[in-house]
């Protein structure tokens, strides 16, 4: 369920959650755009991804062809090809590895352009784009990086624009891991830092220095996110996953639980308030001044 209200993060009128019947459009898509091995060794198109993905382009709201999204902190996202096939986009991340694998895909879509940038300090002037989605991205940003970051997706959007963010959220108390095992499975995470540390050289996802992730609470999404840029808070969407998945996720290893993440993710329920959870989605709108 969806709860929607204005200004800060609360608990009010509940409204329905996205249709999860486009999560096997979702699957094939990923078939195609990355071949049939995605289906085993594809890490990008986790069980929370397919709600993810699903509610920002429900909650991004109808675009025309000459609309411009803002994807922040794309990595290897299949979001920035989906979007493309309605409007423009640019994909833009930190990490080179990401961009060059959006790159690779804007070879085969005219409307996506691929962009290296920091989301602290956004290479765009103000008012440049209709929309801007961030999945999952925002959290991995330390110090005061996420609050710059979302004061830069307002300066970068349009007034009366949407900008759809996902992050980690917990109904209790605000956290940070540091670990570099987190959200390993936990054979491979027995393999040791110095083995991985080698091995993350030659795999998609950088992780040879700390992982870093916060866990947003009530207080600090307001505190960090929204308060200090003026955001007027129009959705706020929370789910879990159940007991049943995570220990899949943790005890099993990738190859074995991917070609499983499409139909994981039926089972994820939507929280009907923000006294549960473990992700949220925000639907944030700049408002008309």
């Amino acid at each position: 369920m969806a709860l929607q209200g204005r200004g800060r993060l609360s608990q009010v009128e509940m409204h329905p959650s996205p249709s999860r019947k486009r999560y096997l459009s979702l699957y094939f898509r990923n078939v195609l755009l990355n071949t049939p091995l995605s289906l085993v060794l594809d890490l990008r198109l986790a069980s929370g991804r397919y709600l993810e993905y699903v509610a920002a382009l429900d909650l991004v709201g109808t675009l025309n062809s000459s609309d411009w999204i803002l994807d922040v902190g794309c990595g290897h996202s299949l979001l920035p090809s989906i979007i493309s096939e309605r409007c423009g986009v640019v994909a833009l991340d930190i990490a080179p590895q990401s961009v060059r694998w959006q790159a690779k895909k804007a070879q085969q879509k005219r409307l996506l352009e691929p962009t290296w940038g920091d989301a602290a300090h956004l290479p765009f002037a103000d008012n440049t784009f209709s929309g801007v989605v961030s999945i999952s991205a925002i959290e991995h940003m330390p110090e005061d990086l996420d609050t710059l970051a979302s004061k830069e997706m307002w300066r970068v959007l349009r007034p009366g624009g949407v900008c759809v963010v996902t992050t980690t959220f917990s109904a209790n108390k605000y956290a940070v891991q540091e670990d570099w095992n987190t959200h390993m499975p936990l054979l491979l995470s027995l393999l040791g830092r110095r083995f991985w540390s080698r091995a993350f050289k030659f795999l998609p996802v950088d992780r040879r220095e700390a992982y870093y992730e916060r866990i947003y609470n009530r207080r600090v999404l307001n505190e960090r996110l929204i308060d200090p840029v003026g955001w007027k808070l129009e959705t706020a969407l929370t789910f879990e996953a159940p007991l049943l998945v995570r220990m899949l996720h943790r005890f099993f290893l990738p190859p074995v639980i991917a070609p499983l993440e499409c139909f994981l993710a039926y089972t994820l329920r939507p929280s009907a308030s923000l006294d549960r959870g473990e992700a949220v989605i925000l639907k944030l709108v700049k408002s008309l001044r």
